[in-house]
């Protein structure tokens, strides 16, 4: 992954997914909201969760700690053992959300998911309808400043 401004932006989405990992959660838990669409692409909870777990253990914290459970990279760095700077826990982070986008946007990946959600789109889609991701996490907004779509599934 290169230092375009595409693959920033790519960074940047997936870091606002993280951010709101626990919203998400219970919205998963409580209305089936298992799927959200970001600038028309669809992302699903389970699959961040399945991503998460393909990384390294000290990219997973450092992943964890700071993006998800909102601590500052000094802090992180403290509770990882890393002593003196946030660098290490910061590079991990990065590395970890480059590594999610990697996973995300491989061919395998879209052609798993794309058949999985053949199979039961129509289904879900019935049950539980459109939801406005943007009323459901307040403050996010999408790259035309319109807020996201979301779609359970």
């Amino acid at each position: 992954m290169g230092g375009n401004s595409a693959d920033k932006h790519r960074v940047k989405i997936f870091e606002g997914l993280l951010r709101h990992y626990y919203h998400w959660q219970v919205l998963a838990h409580q209305d089936g909201l298992y799927s959200i669409t970001v600038e028309g692409e669809e992302f699903s909870f389970f699959d961040l969760l399945a991503g998460i777990e393909t990384l390294p253990l000290r990219q997973r914290q450092a992943l964890w700690l700071i993006c998800i459970e909102g601590m500052k990279e000094r802090e992180a760095a403290d509770l990882m053992g890393y002593t003196g700077s946030s660098t290490p826990a910061q590079y991990q982070k990065n590395e970890a959300i480059k590594k999610l986008v990697q996973y995300h946007d491989s061919p395998a990946f879209k052609e798993r998911t794309r058949k999985k959600r053949t199979k039961r789109n129509g289904r879900v889609a019935q049950k539980h309808g459109e939801m406005d991701i943007a009323a459901v996490f307040p403050g996010l907004k999408g790259h035309d400043g319109n807020g996201f779509e979301s779609r359970s599934g």
